[in-house]
Parts: structure tokens; C-alpha cells; sequence
């Protein structure tokens, strides 16, 4: 009776845990409460606990995300003296990614965040560079270029191909996250 009990109590903790973002949503607490009225004490502690846990992560998620807002300008920058403008621009993306925002690298220094259709330009001293795209633990190949003073070279970035299985794909197969290619518009 007790191993039955508890059974049932870890089933229903299962669905809460999967529908109950879903349930506030759509039904509003009442059916949630009447849902809860036949779990044990324990199972509802357990319950709120995972919840909290849930909201504390994607809270975490969103506030790493808009630490790494861009530390560039978006408005159009014109070059100083012996310099030139390193401009990135993130294609938007129909699902994977979209909510993250990219790092640009630019030199082995990140140099700001790009999110999903925004651009922003960076002043470079003139001469050779080396910029990557990562996200993560991953990100675009390096992708060398030179620079002359009063120059402004202009990049996008995206996706790889693909949607989320695809990304999956991508880290078993350790192929790059995320595309960056040189553009002609800037």
C-alpha cells in the first residue's frame, strides 16, 4: 500500500515537473491545486523545490545572456586616425540560437555580443587580424583579414546549417557551431 503510494506520488512528481509551466499557463493555479490535493507532503516539497529549481536556472540563463550584451556601439562608427571599423553583423536565425547572443573575438580578445539580427562595429587599429565567432564552448574557424586605416570591413555570421538536430550532429561530428563569412554590405 505505501510502495503503491509512493509510486503514484513519484508519477504525479514527474508530471509536474514536465507540465507545470504549461499548467499556470493555460489553467491558473485552481487546477493545479486540484491536482496537488492527492500528493503526499513530501511529493509536493519535492515538487516546489524542482520548480524553483526550473525558474532559478532560466533566471541564471537570462542573466548570463544580457551580461554579454554588446560592449561595442550599433550605431555606425566612423574611423580615427590609424584605424578602421570591424563591423558584425548576425544574420536572424529562423530557431536555432536565437535567444543567444554570440560572442565576436577579435584577436583572442572578445570584443563584445552580437544577438540574433543585431550588428555592431568595432574601431581596430590597422594591420592583420584574426576574428572568430563562439558561442559557448564552440564557435565559428578562425577567419583571418587585414584591415587599412579608414577601412571598414564588414562580417556576418550565423547559424550553421541546420536546426537543433543538426546541432547535435555538429558536436558529434566537431564541426564549427556557427558560420562566419566576410561580407560585402556594411
Amino acid at each position: 500500500m505505501v510502495r503503491d503510494r509512493n509510486a503514484e506520488a513519484l508519477r504525479r512528481l514527474r508530471i509536474v515537473r514536465l507540465l507545470m509551466p504549461v499548467a499556470v499557463a493555460f489553467f491558473g493555479v485552481q487546477a493545479i491545486v486540484e491536482f496537488v490535493k492527492g500528493m503526499t507532503l513530501a511529493a509536493i516539497a519535492l515538487t516546489v523545490c524542482a520548480a524553483a529549481s526550473a525558474a532559478a536556472g532560466v533566471l541564471f540563463y537570462v542573466l548570463r545572456n544580457v551580461a554579454t550584451a554588446p560592449s561595442w556601439p550599433t550605431e555606425s562608427v566612423e574611423p580615427t586616425a590609424g584605424t578602421g571599423v570591424v563591423t558584425v553583423r548576425r544574420l536572424p536565425a529562423p530557431s536555432r540560437d536565437r535567444l543567444r547572443a554570440y560572442n565576436v573575438v577579435l584577436d583572442g580578445a572578445a570584443v563584445g555580443a552580437v544577438r540574433d539580427g543585431d550588428v555592431i562595429h568595432c574601431p581596430t587599429p590597422a594591420g592583420d587580424h584574426v576574428i572568430r565567432i563562439t558561442i559557448d564552448w564552440s564557435g565559428s574557424l578562425p577567419l583571418t583579414f587585414s584591415l587599412a586605416a579608414g577601412e571598414t570591413v564588414a562580417f556576418e555570421c550565423e547559424p550553421s546549417v541546420g536546426g537543433p538536430s543538426a546541432a547535435i550532429l555538429d558536436l558529434v561530428l566537431h564541426r564549427p557551431l556557427v558560420q562566419v563569412r566576410e561580407s560585402s554590405s556594411v
